[in-house]
């Protein structure tokens, strides 16, 4: 009786084992498996983990501001204002400066594109820091043109906040915390590399 056994390993993609069984006849026996590189199968799960959530809601914070109620402030006294007054309608939104239209666009993008590059953990990481960067531009910004109108205003004007001024501290807030689970990644991969 003769008998032999030949193993081949597809290293990237599957494992085969060819058993082949001599007993007066030959008879081949296939196995096919598929290998999964721990590597490959960290950065397969990445677009699962929980930064890719506040990476989305980063973006979508940004975004938000496009909507109708995300204003930054309203008064009901328009009398002194010029026409190239952001609040000369009422209302001060992102709508108003093309500077402040830009980066917020920018913002959310930025966030959504980050979601993207899991397989580049420091790539990812400076995106989300620009993303935080970009949202202290928009809060910095929102502050800055407001004043200049603010003191333009009739004494007396009633000035309302709008939910608009949450939603750059949401963009920070929310790329800050994907920012610091990113780093944790990492940290971790680095710490497995090592251990290998």
């Amino acid at each position: 009786m003769n008998f032999g056994v030949s193993e081949y390993i597809c290293r990237r993609k599957f494992n085969i084992l060819l058993n082949i069984s001599v007993y007066g006849k030959t008879s081949f026996r296939i196995f096919i498996s598929p290998v999964i590189n721990p590597s490959e199968s960290r950065e397969l799960i990445m677009i699962q983990r929980i930064q890719s959530i506040f990476l989305l809601l980063a973006s979508g914070s940004a975004f938000s501001l496009f909507l109708d109620p995300m204003s930054f402030f309203e008064v009901d006294n328009k009398e002194g204002l010029t026409s190239e007054s952001t609040l000369f309608d009422g209302i001060f939104n992102v709508h108003d400066h093309i500077i402040m239209l830009v980066t917020v666009v920018l913002a959310g993008a930025a966030a959504l594109t980050a979601i993207f590059l899991f397989k580049n953990r420091k790539t990812q990481m400076t995106v989300s820091r620009l993303v935080i960067v970009l949202g202290v531009v928009i809060a910095v910004l929102a502050a800055i043109l407001f004043w200049m109108d603010y003191k333009l205003l009739q004494a007396g004007t009633e000035i309302e906040a709008g939910f608009g001024l949450l939603s750059p501290i949401l963009t920070i807030i929310f790329a800050a915390l994907a920012n610091h689970f990113i780093n944790k990644d990492e940290k971790l991969v680095k710490s497995m590399d090592r251990l290998r």
